[in-house]
């Protein structure tokens, strides 16, 4: 009868920290869209860019900490080429965010791989970047 009731006790013990670890688990903060950008860079072809220039031209989102992000302009042509960075803030509402490079805010929406802006292309679409890392 002992070894049934020290049994008993070893199987409840065991559920009971079985449920404690599934409580644990469930308590954990989701991350934030904030969260999954910091550390992110995101590329996207700079059409205007090359209208101006010629050949190729692509500009980058690097989100830095939680608040800084740089712009990095990349001209790979024969008229004024180089990198080009601009250091700018960034912050989010919901499931949007908006980052201001020299006095102009930016907002877009992060879908998976692909952050689509409200910036006007060439074509008449909207900008979109694709996430390098």
């Amino acid at each position: 009868m002992k070894k049934l009731v020290v049994a008993a006790m070893i199987v409840s013990a065991m559920i009971a920290g079985c449920s404690k670890g599934s409580t644990e688990e469930s308590t954990e903060k989701t991350p934030t869209l904030t969260d999954k950008l910091i550390g992110t860079k995101w590329t996207a072809i700079d059409d205007i860019a090359e209208l101006i220039y010629g050949r190729t031209c692509t500009t980058s989102i690097e989100f830095l900490t939680e608040t800084k992000c740089q712009q990095i302009n990349i001209r790979k042509t024969n008229f004024l080429p180089g990198t080009f960075i601009e250091e700018g803030t960034w912050r989010t509402k919901g499931d949007s965010l908006y980052f201001t490079i020299k006095s102009r805010t930016i907002g877009g929406v992060v879908s998976g791989s692909v952050l689509q802006t409200n910036m006007n292309t060439v074509s008449g679409g909207k900008r979109n970047y694709t996430k390098d890392y």
